[in-house]
């Protein structure tokens, strides 16, 4: 249910906050089911991965009819030439590619969340399990984009753009 919530969410903001957003709100309902002691059934669970890959074939197409119309309204205002079905053919699989390598990614970060969140549940409360959790994610997630988004950025920064010429 959480991988058709993060197709769903993808769709809405085409961007990767999608993905994440719908992968929270599945986990939310699957936190909220459980607290309440209940289950998603097989059938739900099966319809749900079913019916994402038909979700995905229905956003392509939309994209691909959509999207150059869009594109074009937008270069008539700077004086663009207007695009081609290629373009948005090619748009389709660069974004598709980079939903399946993020989603990858997104599911493998999932999997070491969880991992953290079990070995604490077993050491000590529910509660306190959960704040550690947080604790060690957030902490990861600032030493991941000190590190490895804003260090490229301030790489970038002093090579600074190079000119041919």
């Amino acid at each position: 249910m959480d991988s058709l919530g993060g197709v769903v969410f993808w769709w809405f903001s085409l961007a990767f906050w999608g993905y994440g957003l719908g992968s929270v709100l599945g986990w939310l309902v699957h936190l909220g089911l459980r607290r309440v002691g209940r289950r998603l059934g097989a059938r739900l669970r099966r319809a749900a991965w079913a019916t994402r890959p038909l979700v995905v074939v229905v956003m392509l197409v939309t994209v691909i009819v959509v999207w150059p119309r869009w594109q074009n309204a937008q270069r008539v205002l700077v004086g663009a030439a207007d695009v081609v079905i290629f373009d948005a053919l090619a748009s389709v699989v660069v974004a598709a590619v980079f939903v399946l390598v993020l989603g990858a990614g997104c599911r493998f970060v999932w999997w070491q969340v969880r991992g953290i969140d079990r070995w604490f549940d077993r050491r000590v409360s529910h509660s306190v399990a959960l704040i550690g959790t947080v604790v060690i994610v957030t902490l990861a997630a600032q030493i991941v984009m000190r590190e490895v988004v804003w260090g490229r950025l301030r790489l970038v920064g002093q090579q600074g753009v190079q000119h041919r010429g």
